[in-house]
């Protein structure tokens, strides 16, 4: 009964905000068919309203800062000479905490900050007094029991190379750092040498898209509370990978050779994380970089942390996120345009890019060493198709489409004479790439191929590209014929893992068969309870099958 609930829940939110482009719809007015002839099969429906809660109060569980400097909101612990912590509790009042360290101390100096939830941006330290230029030293780390000296030991792209920040307190002024620092709950300052410092607010200035209540285009509420914080707690997460423009502030980078920018990408800092940089002096470049790089344009990274790049296959979980919260698109539509603005010479489009890099010109030798996969190209076909799915933006499309047709013509030509759609050493890798590439015909990748030719002829039909979708759906019905001929095993009653891993139960290839359409409807119950038997576990299910 929950889950029945739930699923109203969410279609009911979000349906009178996203719905199908008109154009999609055949017919001569905006109506679907059905809804134009009162003795339809939809007009003889009886209408159903779910019985809500007067006041679902959906609001509630929203996450996220509710102002551009997030402030910690609970003190974890303190060691060695520090005094009034508290204060950074509720800097608006004034006071201060006192840090102070002498070469006698042999334990740590420091004061231990929880956000109470992740947070990313500049971190930045309000200081009202310092003696003796000590070294006073922010760490940051997502968990707790990992909080270390040196943060978290996770460097990422596009942001500090660091988890950690030094500087030199010579006098009182405002800290602020140079570099982003991507996502992190806990922070811990600490004095490394002899001095003291009182510090009157520690924060983060925000650097991603900060979205309150009033931002959700589409929203979720059902009688699981459990579900509730799951659905809000998934939507804030990725807000957490939304950059808006000139939200990085990252070491220099080399840009790609097609890269045309205008202009200085310097910002002008308070102080910086390079040793004995004080507040309020004019610093010079950080780590020997003459520019800070920055985003131009709105992106979603595939990470908060790391490794805080553009990537495809992240991009098709990310986008019905949007779609069905915020509804900013133009974080997903500017990201498609960057991939698709990168390639090789014959089609591919590029998956995996730095967020500062700017918008290219086209394929070049830099970029072809972004492109991650075959499979990771594919995914960047299917993002689009849900990008105009959910926005009916045709203008966009059709930029788009000359690119798309490229990559589909690079992937008509993988495809080997039995029908099947193959990979290899080089473009053969995958999500789990600690387990190398996947070769020969890959269930999954095939099953994936088969809904971007079926997305693709409807895209086709709606920019009056007759032959083109005429020809996306014959590829598409022989791939299909394909794959049930060849990739299903009918003595374990799912499909394989590829044409050369046999007898495994793969949750990928199945998954895709039947949610894309390739699976014969009669096979698809029999399929999902063979996972569910196979995989299952008290986490969640396992990507394989255990080898025999």
């Amino acid at each position: 009964m929950i889950r029945t609930q739930c699923l109203l829940a969410i279609a009911f939110a979000v349906m009178p905000t996203f719905c199908l482009p008109a154009q999609t719809i055949k017919g001569s007015t905006d109506q679907p068919e059905d809804s134009r002839n009162e003795n339809s099969e939809a007009a003889q429906r009886p209408s159903f309203t779910p019985a809500w809660p007067a006041n679902p109060n959906w609001q509630r569980y929203v996450l996220g800062p509710s102002t551009a400097i997030a402030r910690h909101v609970r003190i974890v612990s303190t060691s060695g000479q520090v005094e009034n912590a508290a204060a950074l509790l509720t800097p608006a009042k004034g006071n201060s905490a006192m840090l102070a360290r002498t070469a006698n101390d042999s334990s740590p100096t420091n004061v231990v900050l929880d956000y109470g939830i992740d947070v990313g941006g500049l971190p930045t330290i309000d200081v009202t007094a310092a003696s003796g230029s000590p070294q006073l030293r922010a760490s940051y780390s997502e968990s707790l029991p990992y909080l270390t000296l040196d943060g978290d030991h996770a460097p990422s792209h596009s942001a500090d190379t660091h988890r950690y920040d030094e500087v030199t307190v010579n006098e009182p002024g405002t800290i602020t750092n140079a570099y982003t620092q991507g996502g992190e709950r806990y922070q811990m300052i600490s004095l490394t040498t002899p001095g003291t410092v009182a510090l009157r607010a520690v924060g983060i200035k925000i650097g991603f898209y900060r979205a309150g209540a009033d931002a959700y285009r589409g929203h979720f509420v059902c009688s699981d509370e459990e579900l509730n914080k799951i659905w809000y707690a998934s939507a804030y997460t990725l807000q957490t990978n939304m950059l808006p423009p000139g939200s990085i502030a990252a070491p220099k980078i080399p840009a790609p050779n097609n890269a045309k920018t205008t202009g200085s990408n310097a910002i002008v800092l308070t102080s910086t994380d390079t040793p004995n940089a004080s507040p309020g002096t004019s610093p010079a470049p950080p780590r020997s970089f003459a520019l800070l790089p920055t985003n131009k344009i709105p992106v979603v990274v595939d990470g908060a942390k790391r490794d805080r790049s553009v990537w495809s296959g992240d991009l098709a979980v990310q986008g019905p996120v949007i779609y069905y919260s915020t509804g900013a698109t133009e974080y997903i539509r500017e990201s498609l345009r960057l991939l698709g603005s990168y390639g090789a010479q014959d089609g591919r489009v590029s998956t995996n890019l730095p967020s500062e890099w700017p918008v290219g010109t086209g394929p070049t030798a830099d970029s072809e060493a972004r492109i991650y996969s075959a499979n990771y190209t594919l995914w960047w076909a299917a993002a689009l198709a849900d990008y105009y799915l959910y926005t009916g933006d045709k203008k966009f499309l059709k930029k788009e489409w000359p690119i798309l047709t490229k990559e589909l013509d690079w992937s008509a030509s993988q495809v080997r004479s039995d029908g099947l759609f193959v990979t290899d050493q080089k473009n053969g890798h995958d999500w789990d790439y600690y387990d190398g590439p996947k070769v020969g015909a890959v269930t999954g990748y095939n099953a994936l191929y088969y809904r971007v030719l079926i997305d693709s002829a409807g895209l086709a039909d709606d920019l009056g590209q007759g032959t083109q979708a005429r020809k996306y759906r014959a590829e598409a019905a022989s791939l299909k014929q394909a794959i049930n001929a060849i990739l299903f095993n009918t003595q374990t009653g799912v499909f394989d893992a590829s044409d050369i891993e046999r007898g495994g139960i793969a949750q990928d290839a199945n998954v895709f068969a039947t949610a894309f359409g390739v699976a014969p409807e009669e096979k698809v119950g029999s399929i999902l309870a063979k996972l569910k038997e196979s995989l299952w576990t008290k986490y969640g299910p396992k990507p394989f099958s255990d080898p025999k």
